[in-house]
This record gives C-alpha cells, structure tokens and sequence, in this order.
C-alpha cells in the first residue's frame, strides 16, 4: 500500500468531466466560454459567366461514343436526333444553356455510326 493521495485540482488544471449522465456546466457569465465554433467552410462564389450544361447534348454525346463500340447504326441516329435538339435549345436558350460542343461531338459521332454501320453491313451482305 502507498500513501499517495489523489492530486488536488488546482488553478493550473482544468476541472474534471461532469458525471456521466449529467449535462456540463453552463457557460461563465460574460459571454465568453473559452472556445469558439470552428469557421464555416470556404465556398467559393460561382462563376458568374458559367451556363449549365443542357442534358440532351450530353446524352447525344454518351450515344454516339457508345455507338462506335456496340451498336452503330441504332444509337447512331438517336445521337443525331439529340444532337440536333441540343443544338437547336442551345441556340434558343440566349447563353442560358451551355452544351454546343458535346451536341456537335454527338453530330459528328452519330454520322460516323451511321457510316460504320452500313459499312459494316455492306461488308457482311457482301461476303455472303
């Protein structure tokens, strides 16, 4: 047995916990409790200049790169009928709607599926 006594809670050590079950104390009158709630985090502020991306550009795009991988000539025309529904709300939307490069790129796309395909199957009509 040791005759160590439990340290004293001086001013140079904080107060211990509160009991498990019990709320802490309240904070010391005057307003200030000794720490302070972390900042928010930093948002930038959106670009003012930037317009949202219309949604059929991108599916004109996806389609068409799809379609030089599986099947060209079905989703060579979708390609197409989105590219050139892209381009035409595009050009309505007064710089409201960004996209015209993706629904060209689904254009382009799509005619060179259209051209694969039937080439492909000229080749496969062709052999037979």
């Amino acid at each position: 047995m040791s005759d160590q006594q439990p340290p004293q809670w001086g001013s140079d050590q904080p107060p211990p916990p509160p009991a498990w079950g019990t709320s802490p104390p309240p904070p010391p009158i005057g307003g200030q409790s000794g720490w302070q709630a972390a900042p928010p985090p930093y948002m930038p502020p959106p670009f003012a200049g930037q317009a949202r991306n219309e949604g059929t550009a991108i599916a004109a795009m996806v389609c068409g790169i799809v379609g030089l991988l599986f099947c060209g000539v079905v989703l060579g025309i979708v390609a197409l009928s989105l590219g050139f529904s892209a381009k035409r709300k595009i050009e309505q939307s007064n710089g409201q709607l960004g996209g015209a490069g993706m629904a060209t790129t689904g254009i382009v796309l799509g005619i060179l599926d259209l051209v694969l395909g039937v080439a492909f199957l000229l080749l496969i009509v062709g052999r037979s």
